[in-house]
């Protein structure tokens, strides 16, 4: 009778691997390097167990996204070109954004009609001195600091200010603790939680309506910049539990959508891939997974010592389990928005595995966790289900945090099943199965979204945002056949029209301020409106009452837009681009 080898022994993975030939490119990074032949067996394969370095031992499947070690090497790179901009200011002077993989280089805005799928197309020129927002607002010198401390009047005042756009910045934490914590002296924090004040007050200063408090603007930049990377990187060992770490993740994710807001998008997507590394290390993606369970440690090492423990078990009430669960999906929907945005890979579960290893539940609003509301952990993939149709319902949908998740799943899911087109593609009616699939999944969840006049204005801009991000799916889905099918020119107007009949419903002086990805997708809005209006003056009278109709659609976005310029350096650079396009028409 023959033996039976161990599950992790060298000859249970040999055996594996005689069975199982390893398709091209699926061996995991250390073989890839060493040119060793892999079997593909995970979490570890024989070759790294037999070396004892699994914990080396990385895959780059759809299903994990970027890993650990790609991370790292984008940080890196991040870093490396923000040093050659500081060094080359005069190099340096204008955004430029990159345009996804397998997606070919478009016109844009500057094109005679648009006929791409990327919303990157619409930064791909320059941005010229005149309204470039990325080089006006460098890094804080030493000899800049010459504010005094502010004192606890101010920091009060910041964090009030703070308050009301929280959701629209990606704050997931508990407001009512979280306030808690920045009213106790500094001394009393933990470092860790001390990134957050700082990156709060960041916001609260450039938010404020009092010139002495904006005047801390440049302090708290520098200061909340170096407490993140203090907090990555501690001097010694030492424990970072639970509610800590989740203060660092959200700090990340507040100093990400920052630098977007200022147009600075090569630190915001080093503060963005940050807060998504912290994210996935500490396995908040699958928080009651079947790999997990409820008690499972899940853990990460930082540099200097330091472990950062989290888990579905961790912290007891519904509010500690909420802060988790919102957390990932704060940091998804950063990741997803602004992949899309910038053309860059999305740091969170690839999309063509449909999201198969997310299990953390759908978020609820902080009230519900407040109210004792105890989400149940199922272990299934939800993002897997969602786009598989298995789970498009109302319930849950009324919720404003879980509609942007899901919202931004779909947005990202057109963005890259569109770029998949080819023209004469083997699997031409699989692609076109799939589209019809999505543009119908897509539908469907618009159909279920609330109406913004019809929500509490506490929830009015998630929804608007929500909704609008659902429907530059549609157009993101659309936009690269416009020139060839008549349906999907149509679905493209109707659609931007739909959104500008939304934004009716918002009164932007009660608003103030909204979510930075907007000047994104509003900027999208205007492109399909100008593809159309040279479309159609191409073949028609420019007194046509049409072309009126779209130039008045077009108008309303840009004076929404410039409403939010003053407090979105963002925004009034799209505005200024979109203007310029408009007078080459």
């Amino acid at each position: 009778m023959s033996s039976v080898q161990p599950a992790g022994s060298p000859s249970a993975h040999s055996a594996s691997a005689a069975q199982n030939s390893l398709a091209r490119g699926s061996a995991c990074l250390p073989c890839r390097r060493r040119k060793m032949r892999c079997d593909g067996v995970k979490p570890a394969c024989g070759q790294c167990v037999s070396k004892r370095r699994e914990e080396d031992c990385e895959y780059t499947s759809d299903t994990q996204g970027l890993t650990r070690t790609q991370l790292l090497e984008e940080n890196i790179s991040l870093l490396e070109a923000r040093i050659r901009e500081l060094e080359n200011p005069s190099e340096a002077s204008s955004v430029k954004l990159h345009t996804p993989q397998g997606t070919a280089p478009v016109p844009g805005l500057h094109g005679e009609v648009p006929q791409a799928v990327n919303i990157p197309d619409l930064l791909q020129a320059p941005l010229s001195p005149s309204y470039n927002v990325g080089s006006s607002t460098s890094f804080v010198t030493t000899s800049d600091l010459v504010q005094p401390e502010p004192t606890f009047q101010d920091i009060h005042s910041m964090v009030n200010d703070f308050i009301p756009y929280s959701s629209q910045v990606g704050f997931f934490l508990s407001v009512n603790r979280f306030v808690q914590m920045a009213y106790l002296p500094a001394l009393n924090r933990d470092p860790l939680e001390e990134s957050l004040v700082s990156a709060v007050c960041l916001w609260g200063s450039h938010l404020s309506h009092t010139p002495a408090i904006r005047a801390y603007e440049a302090t708290f930049l520098a200061k909340a910049v170096k407490e993140v990377s203090s907090a990555l990187f501690p001097a010694g060992p030492g424990s970072a539990q639970g509610r800590t770490i989740l203060c660092v993740i959200q700090a990340e994710v507040l100093l990400a959508n920052y630098f977007f807001n200022s147009g600075r998008f090569l630190e915001g997507r080093y503060h963005c891939s940050a807060a998504a590394s912290l994210a996935i290390t500490c396995r908040l993606d699958t928080l009651g997974g079947h790999g997990t369970g409820a008690g499972a440690g899940l853990g990460m090492q930082l540099v200097g010592g330091a472990y950062v423990g989290l888990s579905a078990a961790d912290g007891g009430d519904a509010i500690a389990q909420g802060e988790k669960i919102n957390a990932f999906w704060a940091v998804y929907v950063l990741d997803k928005c602004w992949s899309v945005a910038l053309g860059s890979p999305s740091a969170i579960a690839g999309q063509s595995s449909l999201g198969a290893r997310i299990s953390t539940p759908w978020p609820l609003s902080m009230q519900q966790y407040e109210q004792g509301q105890m989400v149940v952990y199922t272990g299934q993939p939800v993002v897997s289900d969602f786009l598989s149709s298995r789970t498009l319902d109302r319930q849950g949908y009324l919720c404003p945090v879980a509609l942007r998740a899901k919202a931004a799943t779909l947005f990202a899911q057109a963005t890259v099943l569109a770029a998949r087109y080819r023209e004469g593609m083997p699997d031409k009616q699989l692609f076109l199965h799939e589209f019809s699939r999505l543009d119908n999944l897509i539908t469907a969840f618009i159909n279920t979204l609330p109406q913004v006049r019809r929500v509490t204005p506490g929830e009015a801009c998630d929804v608007l945002i929500a909704c609008t991000v659902a429907r530059v799916a549609v157009i993101q889905l659309h936009i690269r056949f416009v020139r060839e099918q008549e349906r999907s020119r149509d679905s493209c107007v109707a659609t931007a029209n739909s959104i500008v009949a939304t934004l009716q419903n918002i009164d932007v002086g009660r608003v103030g301020f909204i979510d930075p990805i907007m000047a994104i997708l509003l900027s999208a809005v205007c492109q399909v409106f100008i593809g159309e209006i040279r479309t159609y003056n191409a073949m028609q009278s420019l007194e046509d009452p049409y072309v009126a109709s779209l130039t008045a659609s077009l108008d309303r976005v840009l004076a929404l837009m410039s409403d939010f310029s003053a407090v979105c350096p963002l925004m009034a650079a799209q505005v200024a681009q979109v203007r310029d396009a408009q007078v080459a028409m």
